[in-house]
């Protein structure tokens, strides 16, 4: 509990430090529309849970972006002796609604361990179609901190690397 607080609490101190959203107009060259970022969550206890997520996109205009990214997450639940490394990618497309709103759009595939019933694991592929929106601080020229709540429209209570539907993700980008 104490790491994650500490990992939330230097998010937010960077989102304070050095943050701001791209701009971009017709004349802008293809590479300073790209951008650089993701997100990254930590929590350790009897359910430890890692997440490193680094996306690269392209803002096709001042208010949209689209990009893509890839996904690695471990997860050990100590009291049952389990634990797993998953990886994925995903795809998204967000639309600046102001400054700091955006509403956006997700779809990623990860390979995680499945039980069945008869207790025989295999490897499998879980999709996620998430739709959500976000507050975004910036500070600079360049970097930006953001917030988002999405909600998973293939949410599998039996398959899902997630405990709900809804997820919670924080990030930088650059």
């Amino acid at each position: 509990m104490l790491n994650t607080r500490l990992i939330l609490f230097c998010l937010l101190l960077l989102s304070h430090l050095a943050l701001a959203q791209k701009e971009v107009d017709e004349s802008s060259s293809w590479r300073n529309r790209i951008f650089y970022g993701g997100y990254a969550w930590a929590s350790f206890g009897n359910l430890t849970w890692v997440d490193l997520s680094p996306q690269v996109g392209y803002m096709v205009n001042e208010r949209v972006a689209v990009g893509m990214g890839i996904k690695y997450q471990y997860r050990e639940i100590r009291s049952i002796r389990f634990s797993d490394h998953l990886f994925g990618y995903q795809a998204f497309g967000r639309l600046n609604l102001t400054r700091q709103v955006f509403a956006q759009g997700e779809f990623e595939n990860i390979s995680l361990t499945f039980e069945d019933r008869l207790e025989r694991r295999s490897r499998i592929w879980v999709p996620g179609a998430f739709l959500g929106g976000g507050f975004f601080q910036s500070a600079g020229s360049r970097m930006g901190f953001s917030i988002m709540l999405l909600y998973n429209f293939l949410y599998d209570p039996l398959r899902s690397p997630y405990p709900s539907p809804w997820v919670i993700r924080m990030g930088v980008s650059l």
